[in-house]
C-alpha cells in the first residue's frame, strides 16, 4: 500500500511539473509577440483602404466561384511609410502575410521565393 502511494506522488508531481512547463513556455510564447494591439499598428501604418467587391468564399477548391473575378484592391502604408496598392495588373501576384519575428514565417521565404523565380507557379 505505501509503495502505491509512493507512485501515486510521483505520477501526480510529474504532471504538476508538465503542467506548469507548458504555461511557462504559452506564457513566454505570448510574451514574444511584442504586445502589440490592433490600435497600436494603426496608429504606426493607418487602416487600409479596400475597394471592390468581395471574393466569394471558397467552398469547393475543384470548382472556385471566385475563378476569373477581379481581386478587391488594397492601399495601405508600408512599413517604411511609403503608399503601398496591391491591385488588378496583367500579372499574377502573391501576398504573403507573416510575422517578422516568427522563426517559422522567416524559414517559408526563401521558399516561396524559390517558388516563385521557379516557373511553376499558376
Amino acid at each position: 500500500m505505501r509503495h502505491q502511494r509512493g507512485v501515486a506522488s510521483r505520477t501526480i508531481a510529474i504532471w504538476v511539473a508538465v503542467v506548469a512547463i507548458v504555461g511557462i513556455a504559452v506564457a513566454i510564447a505570448m510574451g514574444s509577440a511584442g504586445g502589440r494591439t490592433a490600435q497600436d499598428i494603426s496608429s504606426a501604418f493607418g487602416n487600409p483602404t479596400i475597394t471592390g467587391s468581395a471574393l466569394p468564399p471558397l467552398t469547393d477548391p475543384a470548382s472556385d466561384p471566385a475563378l476569373g473575378m477581379t481581386a478587391p484592391t488594397v492601399t495601405g502604408t508600408s512599413a517604411s511609410g511609403a503608399t503601398t496598392t496591391i491591385g488588378p495588373s496583367a500579372n499574377p501576384k502573391l501576398v504573403v502575410f507573416l510575422a517578422h519575428w516568427c522563426p517559422h514565417c522567416r524559414a517559408e521565404v526563401p521558399r516561396i521565393v524559390a517558388y516563385m523565380n521557379s516557373g511553376q507557379a499558376p
